[in-house]
């Protein structure tokens, strides 16, 4: 079955109605179609996950709009970067289902940049944007963080990140299940004023960590080459 309005609002119920559009929905299953057809010759997800898997992780990215409308706030758009976004996850659906998400995907690998230049190709997200390399060496500034593939997130892996923000940023993690995500919060306290754990309750399995406010000393102190 594909994904629908009753879909989303099962899995999704902090989702606003009104941005459940029937043209977002058709563009959230163009991406899962195309998703499933690369995936079978790039390994984007596990070449194991079938259907309604795929769906699951469509509805987990979404799960976190409810977070970055508080990092938003009375701000008219959100200038964000999804770090490590191979798949397209949680970024891409985030960027369809709301476009004051002014999203840039960062990925290294060449191939999964393919894919994702594709997609941007067939649905073309509004403000969506690629850039292919390591994202230690992006000089962009953004408002706020999204991730998924990045693990494990310890001291260093933060420390290389942090730069990425401007000085009211925030990152939202998306992680497993709460205790091992509390080690991964704890490093995070030793950049950001304000850390905290959700869980997810359609997503047992899922636990986001909100960071917000760098702490500016630290942040200085976290420059890439200093962590290398």
């Amino acid at each position: 079955m594909p994904i629908d309005r009753a879909g989303l609002q099962q899995h999704c119920p902090t989702l606003p109605a009104k941005l459940l559009r029937t043209d977002s929905i058709q563009l959230l299953n163009s991406y899962l179609n195309e998703l499933i057809i690369w995936n079978r010759h790039i390994n984007l997800v596990g070449r194991a996950l079938k259907q309604p898997q795929l769906e699951e992780h469509i509805y987990e990215a979404l799960n976190g709009h409810i977070y970055l409308t508080k990092v938003r706030g009375r701000r008219h758009q959100l200038r964000m970067a999804d770090v490590g976004s191979g798949n397209g996850l949680p970024g891409i659906p985030l960027a369809i289902i709301d476009s004051a998400l002014v999203m840039t995907v960062i990925e290294r690998s060449a191939k999964k940049c393919a894919f994702l230049r594709a997609i941007r190709a067939l649905i073309a997200p509004r403000g969506l944007s690629i850039r292919e390399g390591d994202y230690r060496e992006c000089s962009e500034r953004f408002e706020c963080l999204v991730f998924r593939a990045l693990t494990p997130l310890n001291e260093r892996r933060v420390a290389e990140i942090v730069p990425l923000l401007n000085s009211q940023g925030a990152l939202l993690a998306y992680k497993g299940r709460a205790q091992s995500a509390a080690h991964e919060a704890h490093c995070l306290r030793a950049y950001f004023k304000h850390v905290a754990q959700h869980g997810v309750a359609t997503s047992p399995e899922r636990t986001m960590v909100l960071a917000q406010y760098p702490i500016l000393q630290n942040v200085f102190k976290a420059s890439p080459s200093e962590t290398t």
